[in-house]
C-alpha cells in the first residue's frame, strides 16, 4: 500500500510539475506601411508578409496615389503609376530570423498615366503635356535590409526596379520599387 501511495505521489507530481513556460511564440506575419512613399510621393503603400521559414517570406503590397491625376501638376516627385499591386518573395541573409540583408523577387501589375507628348502654347506661355493611360506587368529585383526588434516592431529599407513587359512604346519601360517601411510582426 505504501508503494502504491508513493508511486501515485511521484506520478502526480511529475504531471503537475510540467507547468514551465512554453517556448517563445513564433510570429510569422508582418504588416507594414511605406513611410517613404507616403511622405515623398504622396502614395499610400501597405504590405503584408508571411514568413515561410527563418530565411524566406512571401507577401503582397498595394500602392495607391493619394493625389490622383493632380500628381502631375505638383512640383514634387511622382509615380506614373496611380495604383500598383505587387507580389514578392524575399530571401534573407541575416543572423537573426527574417532580418538582415535581403534580395526580393517581385511581380507588379500597375496602371496610371504616362506623358507621351509636350506642347508649348504661345498664347498662354505654358507647356501642355498630353498623357496616355496604361496598364503594365513587370518582373523585378530589389535589395535591402530589414531590422526586427524583440517586441515585434520591424523596419526595412529597399531599392529595386522591374522591367515592364506589355507594350512599352507609350508607357514606362521600368517600374521602381523604393521604400522605407515601418511595421509590426504578429
Amino acid at each position: 500500500m505504501r508503494v502504491l501511495v508513493i508511486s501515485f505521489l511521484i506520478c502526480s507530481s511529475a504531471v503537475f510539475s510540467q507547468n514551465e513556460p512554453s517556448e517563445e511564440i513564433v510570429k510569422n506575419n508582418e504588416a507594414s506601411i511605406n513611410v517613404f512613399n507616403l511622405l515623398i510621393f504622396k502614395a499610400l503603400d501597405v504590405s503584408y508578409e508571411y514568413y515561410l521559414n527563418e530565411e524566406s517570406g512571401v507577401g503582397g503590397s498595394v500602392l495607391l496615389s493619394l493625389d490622383g491625376d493632380k500628381r502631375f501638376n505638383n512640383d514634387g516627385p511622382f509615380y506614373y503609376e496611380s495604383s500598383a499591386l505587387t507580389g514578392f518573395y524575399k530571401f534573407y541573409f541575416g543572423r537573426r530570423p527574417n532580418s538582415g540583408f535581403f534580395a526580393e523577387l517581385f511581380t507588379m501589375y500597375s496602371n496610371g498615366s504616362y506623358d507621351v507628348d509636350y506642347y508649348y502654347n504661345e498664347s498662354t506661355f505654358e507647356n501642355q503635356v498630353f498623357y496616355k493611360d496604361f496598364s503594365q506587368f513587370a518582373f523585378g529585383l530589389s535589395v535591402g535590409a530589414k531590422y526586427r526588434s524583440k517586441l515585434g516592431f520591424a523596419g526595412s529599407i529597399y531599392l529595386g526596379v522591374g522591367r515592364n513587359f506589355l507594350d512599352t512604346e507609350d508607357t514606362p519601360a521600368l517600374s521602381p520599387r523604393i521604400g522605407i517601411t515601418l511595421g509590426y510582426t504578429f
